[in-house]
C-alpha cells in the first residue's frame, strides 16, 4: 500500500509540486499448524518472506510455549529429541521438524540444508546432527524476521490453520502476542473445522474462519475465498486451475500426508 503526501512551494511565478511517498509493507506470518498454511500464502503472492512455523508442525501447546518463551532453545541440542518414528526432530515444546534433517533416502550437503524447506519425511540419516549448525542458522534467520516483522510498524496477519479448536484458545495466543509486541497492529486468522467456527466469534484482533476438513488441500478456492474476505487479493486473481498449480507447487510434496493430497489434487487439473 503506498501512501503520499502533496507540497506546494513557490519557486518564482511558479509551484513546483513535490510528492513523496513511502510504501507500507504488511507482512503474513504463518503460525501452521502444518505447511498447508504457507502453502497457501504463496500460492496468492502473499508468502514473501520463510518464517519459523512455516514448515513445521506445532500443536497448541507447542505454539503458546514458544511464543512464551520468545523462541528461547529452539533448536538447543540439550532439548531435542527422536520422533517415535524416527522421521523428526521434536523439540523442548514438542515442535516437530519434518522437513528440516537429512534423511536417507540422498545425500545432502551442508548449503542444501541450510537453505531447505522440503526434506523428505523419511527416516533420518545417521549422521543428522552433523547438519544442527547449518539448521540453526536458517532459523536464526527466520525468528530475527518473526521479530523484526512484530517489533515494526507494519500490520502483520498471522494465519493459523489447525491446531487452535475454540474461541478460548485463540484468545490465548493473542493475549501472547499482545504480552510480547504491546505496540504491534496484528490480525489472527484462525482456521478451523468444528461447528465453533461456524459464526464470526467478533474478538478484538482475531477472525475466525470455517474451511472444510475434505476441502483442505484440494480446493484452493477456500483459500480465495478467505484472502478475498481479508482484502488482501483482488476476488478473481487467478483462474481455479491456475491457483491449484501453483498451491501444488509449494506443498512440501516429501511427507506422507502431503504426497496422497497432491495426488488427489492433480485429478482435478
Amino acid at each position: 500500500m503506498i501512501f503520499f503526501t502533496n507540497k506546494r512551494y513557490k519557486l518564482g511565478y511558479t509551484y513546483l509540486l513535490l510528492v513523496s511517498f513511502y510504501t507500507r509493507t504488511e507482512h503474513m506470518i504463518s503460525l501452521g499448524a502444518v505447511c498447508s498454511t504457507v502453502a497457501a500464502l504463496k500460492a496468492f503472492d502473499l508468502g514473501k518472506e520463510a518464517y519459523p512455523f512455516d514448515w513445521t508442525i506445532s500443536r497448541f501447546p507447542s505454539l503458546k510455549e514458544t511464543l512464551k518463551d520468545d523462541f528461547k532453545d529452539f533448536l538447543n541440542l540439550a532439548f531435542l529429541g527422536m520422533r517415535d518414528d524416527y522421521r523428526a526432530i521434536v523439540n523442548k515444546h514438542g515442535l516437530q521438524f519434518v522437513h528440516d534433517f537429512p534423511t536417507i533416502e540422498k545425500d545432502y550437503t551442508q548449503a542444501a540444508i541450510e537453505h531447505a524447506d522440503e526434506i523428505g519425511e523419511q527416516k533420518l540419516a545417521h549422521n543428522y546432527l552433523s547438519f544442527l549448525p547449518a539448521i540453526t542458522r536458517k532459523y536464526d534467520r527466520r525468528i530475527a524476521r518473526f521479530r523484526e516483522a512484530c517489533n515494526g510498524k507494519d500490520k502483520v496477519y498471522f494465519f493459523r490453520h489447525f491446531g487452535i479448536d475454540s474461541k478460548e484458545e485463540a484468545q490465548i495466543i493473542c493475549n501472547i502476542i499482545k504480552q510480547q509486541y504491546p505496540s504491534l497492529d496484528f490480525l489472527l486468522i484462525i482456521i478451523g473445522n468444528n461447528s465453533s467456527f461456524d459464526t464470526p466469534w467478533n474478538l478484538p484482533n482475531i477472525k475466525n474462519y470455517f474451511l472444510n476438513d475434505s476441502k483442505v488441500w484440494n480446493d484452493v478456492a477456500e483459500w480465495q475465498r478467505i484472502f478475498s474476505d481479508l482484502s488482501l487479493i483482488p476476488a478473481a486473481k487467478r483462474s481455479y486451475k491456475e491457483i491449484n498449480s501453483i498451491y501444488l507447487e509449494n506443498l512440501c510434496k516429501n511427507c506422507d500426508y502431503c504426497t496422497l493430497k497432491t495426488k488427489q489434487m492433480k485429478k482435478q487439473l
